[in-house]
């Protein structure tokens, strides 16, 4: 290439290769920037035409050599663009994290103050009730008040038994002697306590017993899936609940509530 340009000037080539001047100057430099591969390779093709007495390889391998080059700045360009991309991608990812945490931080505490708010034991006002004495020691004496009480506990349900055993809400009848039927329809757990003697007796089982000689007690169940005969009366709770029976006067009564002191 070089011994072209040492016998013939840009302008003669020109006018028989019919190539620009300034492409003409840029292959003399090797200064391929700017013009395609595949116009280089025509201009070659042009030269090798009309010029057939010089050897243009070295020229093919300089142009090779560019862009090979410019292949691999190419590929590199592109890496780093895809590395921009996934170093932005994972940047978000952990931003994202990060305020997924703290949202899940912040909703915690408010579940956590929420369920501290509702289990804040309520302001109860004691109800102090005064009951005059009705005795009275002489006309002179004056009417004596007894310390106001807290009702509805098992300690004062106890005490009130022992003091004042005439308001017991059990009233004293006469024996009775029909005796209590109990006939499970499933295994059940039950309790009797007998109110006369304050003994007790618990029984689990899923066969029919009979109580005899029962006239005041209180009987606590596991569940109601009971069939209970007493004094010609049947009662069916029908009930996956705990069931409390009373037997008192004759009669047989239950609930699924708690009743006074029989939890």
């Amino acid at each position: 290439m070089d011994k072209l340009f040492l016998h013939y000037s840009i302008t003669e080539i020109e006018e028989k290769t019919r190539i620009s001047p300034v492409v003409l100057k840029k292959l003399k430099d090797y200064d391929f920037e700017g013009i395609s591969k595949v116009k280089l390779q025509g201009f070659i093709k042009i030269l090798e035409t009309e010029y057939p007495e010089h050897n243009f390889e070295f020229l093919k391998q300089r142009i090779e050599d560019f862009y090979s080059s410019k292949d691999i700045e190419k590929v590199y360009e592109e890496n780093s663009v895809i590395e921009k991309n996934n170093s932005f991608k994972m940047y978000m990812i952990v931003v994202l994290l990060i305020a997924m945490i703290i949202g899940l931080i912040y909703y915690m505490q408010s579940q956590k103050q929420t369920e501290i708010i509702a289990k804040k034991p309520e302001i109860v006002k004691e109800i102090n009730t005064t009951i005059k004495n009705p005795i009275l020691k002489d006309k002179n004496d004056k009417e004596e008040n007894i310390s106001p009480i807290t009702v509805e506990t098992e300690e004062n349900l106890s005490e009130l038994k022992e003091d004042n055993e005439e308001n017991s809400s059990f009233v004293e009848i006469e024996d009775i002697n029909e005796s209590l039927v109990i006939k499970p329809i499933q295994k059940v757990w039950f309790k009797v306590y007998n109110l006369d003697d304050d003994t007790s007796k618990e029984y689990l089982t899923s066969k029919e017993v009979e109580l005899n000689g029962t006239k005041r007690s209180f009987i606590k169940f596991g569940h109601g899936q009971i069939k209970i005969f007493y004094n010609n009366k049947e009662i069916f709770p029908n009930t996956k609940k705990i069931v409390r029976v009373i037997i008192e006067n004759g009669d047989v009564n239950f609930t699924t509530k708690r009743i006074g002191a029989f939890r």
